[in-house]
């Protein structure tokens, strides 16, 4: 063989040698890709929104998902419950307006390295998000991945998350990243709900009833105290705890929605546990009924399940002052109105409370746990004022005679 054929036979090997190289390469490493979407490029800019009926939710924890019922957003899971619209607008606004960067052609045996891959395991960071119609065909699946982290500067050091790998089902060989982690999507389906609850304002009048005692409290305007009602011989109200009740659900919050049900059929799946039943008045017409118990019989301070109904006689006209000018009329009237338009949107909201049951703490019941062992004390005997005297005391004597 020629020195010509060698030469040639051994340029054919070297070439070879090189594409297998490049082929192997290929495979193990992804490849910088031109996709449909570019940097810069809105990530969801083919999603229509406006066709997005339900928002399934997934992370390795949990799953849920939200529906559009009639304009507004409900937790089927929970019976319906609102979901909150106002951080549903505001964050699925963000999504879809999140911009790409970095586009990788990365194919299915990527997923697991940039924790894209979905399927019945998750990662521990990894959410998945699909996206329906009203006729529950998927329109889109986005798979959140891991999270992208930066070196902080400074003399400790460490790192800080600047943005997230992702991926469409309809890009299924092209991985992105995001500026943005979109950690809130991981939060479990009670972040996502409606935090409205009742706020007693003006609290008039309560009646507890339990099991073995029942008491009532009241007062006769806002600005004076509670008093107990049929006190017990040889006991009084104590100051302290007629003055909790001023602020008694002022402010109430739940801690979880349990679903929809009524306090009868909840009641009778938990024969075993004391319940109590509250009615609370106000002076502006309203009156709450609360039903509640101890989530646990055996631990009564965890969380306690409660039922809400709410009800209302506002006063339809305005009782005119003496005396009133033109003038004072119109304001007076004017002010009245706006009032109770006030008051109908606010029975309408706590209205909305009551087909469902929730979690709340002991402390938000405060004072309605209470018994009359709690609200009372030993009556104390009045000390009659030593009888008056004109008698100038000894030692006082002793000085003016000095």
């Amino acid at each position: 063989m020629s020195t010509k054929v060698l030469v040639s036979l051994w340029a054919l090997v070297a070439v070879l040698f090189v594409a297998v190289l490049k082929v192997r390469d290929a495979q193990e490493r992804p490849i910088e890709h031109v996709s449909s979407l570019a940097d810069g490029d809105v990530l969801l800019e083919k999603l229509d929104s406006s066709k997005v009926a339900t928002l399934e939710f997934r992370t390795s924890e949990h799953e849920f998902e939200l529906k559009l019922d009639d304009g507004k957003w409900l937790a089927p899971e929970k019976g319906g419950f609102p979901a909150d619209a106002d951080r549903l607008k505001r964050q699925m606004g963000d999504l879809f307006a999140a911009k790409v960067t970095h586009p990788v052609q990365a194919g299915e045996k990527y997923y697991d390295r940039f924790g894209v891959a979905g399927g019945d395991s998750l990662a521990e960071d990894a959410i998945v998000l699909t996206f329906k119609d009203a006729e529950g065909e998927v329109l889109e699946t986005l798979f959140l991945g891991d999270l992208i982290e930066a070196s902080t500067q400074g003399l400790m050091g460490g790192s800080r998350n600047v943005g997230r790998r992702v991926r469409l089902s309809s890009e299924p060989n092209t991985i992105y990243s995001l500026k943005d982690t979109f950690m809130s999507f991981s939060d479990d389906l009670q972040s996502w709900l409606k935090k409205d609850f009742i706020k007693v304002q003006g609290l008039k009048s309560v009646k507890v009833e339990a099991e073995d005692q029942s008491w009532s409290v009241v007062r006769e305007s806002e600005e004076a105290d509670f008093e107990l009602q049929n006190l017990p011989e040889g006991k009084q109200a104590k100051a302290s705890e007629m003055t909790s009740f001023k602020r008694l659900l002022s402010s109430a919050r739940f801690n979880s929605v349990l679903g929809k049900q009524t306090w009868d059929d909840w009641e009778k799946e938990n024969s075993d546990v004391s319940t109590r039943r509250a009615k609370l008045q106000t002076f502006e017409g309203f009156e709450y009924i609360l039903n509640f118990a101890p989530q646990d019989s055996e631990d009564t301070n965890g969380d306690y399940v409660l039922s809400v109904s709410v009800s209302a006689e506002l006063a339809k006209e305005r009782k005119a002052e003496k005396d009133e000018t033109e003038e004072e009329t119109k304001r007076a009237d004017k002010k009245f109105a706006e009032e109770r338009e006030q008051f109908e949107q606010k029975l309408a909201a706590e209205k909305a409370c009551h087909p469902y049951l929730y979690l709340v703490s002991k402390s938000t019941l405060g004072s309605l746990l209470d018994d009359l062992e709690t609200l009372t004390e030993e009556k104390k005997e009045d000390i009659p004022n030593e009888e008056a005297t004109d008698e100038v005391p000894e030692m006082l004597e002793r000085v003016e005679e000095e």
